[in-house]
């Protein structure tokens, strides 16, 4: 969403990016800090979870959650920024109905911002938020006033089969940190394929790591584990592994030939935008998804867990070979990437 929010700025828009620690003042455009807490987070999703054990059905456990649980808080600490500061509109992610309860409850335009491919679960939050915030809506209000218009990064190959039918914009997937960090050997000459090694830090287990950096020990690459905070190194590593905790990964993504990652949509979105052939090994979430359609459209090697080093060692090796089809079909997604809509061309349409 930052690129979008910069973009607004240098179109000549006043903008606030509403958010909490650790961003509050952190972001290159004005920030105002909310008063919702991780706490508020954790709680959901321990409900959520309990609920899911006693056998609850997942669509309407995790919709319900967004509607209520974190539906809620988002919206009452919201409502107050939106009174106070007058926006014309507000473009909230797609899961955080709590904020577009709030602007239509001010009147304020809204947009929703996908953050993983748009599906029939994105609706089913936006149906359960309709009917739970009812007595604070227009009667008239439907699932459609809480969700569109949508901005949609996906790009074509992620699309998913139940995507729903709703007016959107597309928009080019954009990588932004703030963070800078690159270790110093990248952006040297480079004298063999360089990899990058990411779990996220969601799904990032050691074992996992440590038996996927092991089977990249065997190939003729330099390669960067990226362990995680907290996680400590992985000991008995080839020599041709290196290590760090955390990297500002948008930035090291431009120093290597291979992403060996676990299909999370950003991951994903900044190896198309590069051109990178990808190894996926797909840990939780909408990740499955990210890893069946790259591999689908030959742009990635996707592994099915639990995996050997031999079984990460021969997808890298694959990717990486010119013969395979993998690094021209990455291609072919990075141009198809640089046609879609940019930043700056999306927010002369906002209105």
């Amino acid at each position: 969403m930052l690129p979008l929010a910069i973009a607004c700025r240098e179109a000549g828009h006043e903008v606030a990016f509403a958010t909490g620690h650790p961003f509050t003042d952190r972001l290159p455009v004005r920030t105002i800090a909310l008063a919702v807490t991780q706490h508020d987070f954790d709680l959901a999703n321990a409900e959520v979870s309990a609920q899911l054990k006693r056998g609850g059905a997942y669509e309407h456990t995790v919709a319900t959650m967004m509607a209520r649980a974190v539906g809620e808080p988002m919206r009452a600490a919201l409502s107050p920024v939106i009174e106070t500061y007058r926006p014309d509109a507000v473009v909230t992610e797609y899961l955080n109905v709590g904020a577009r309860v709030a602007a239509l409850e001010h009147g304020v335009r809204a947009y929703s911002f996908a953050i993983t491919a748009p599906s029939r679960l994105n609706v089913a939050f936006a149906e359960y938020a309709a009917d739970e915030h009812r007595d604070r809506l227009p009667a008239t209000t439907t699932w459609r006033d809480l969700y569109e218009p949508l901005i949609d990064p996906t790009h074509p190959v992620l699309r998913r089969a139940d995507e729903p039918v709703v007016d959107r914009l597309r928009i080019q997937p954009v990588p932004w940190s703030n963070d800078s960090f690159v270790p110093e050997w990248l952006l040297e000459p480079r004298t063999r394929p360089r990899v990058l090694v990411t779990l996220g830090t969601v799904f990032n287990r050691p074992d996992v790591l440590g038996s996927m950096a092991h089977g990249l020990g065997s190939l003729d690459a330099d390669v960067l584990v990226v362990t995680g905070h907290g996680k400590g190194p992985i000991v008995g590593l080839p020599a041709n592994i290196r290590q760090a905790d955390f990297i500002a990964q948008d930035e090291a993504l431009k120093h290597v030939d291979l992403a060996v990652h676990h299909g999370g949509s950003g991951t994903c979105a900044a190896a198309i935008s590069l051109g990178l052939p990808q190894v996926i090994l797909a840990r939780g979430a909408d990740q499955f998804g990210n890893a069946e359609a790259l591999a689908h459209a030959g742009a990635a090697v996707a592994l099915h867990g639990p995996i050997a080093p031999v079984d990460v060692f021969a997808a890298a090796s694959r990717a990486l070979d010119p013969g395979s089809g993998v690094i021209t079909a990455a291609a072919r997604l990075q141009t198809q990437w640089a046609d879609m809509p940019s930043p700056a061309a999306v927010a002369a349409r906002l209105r």
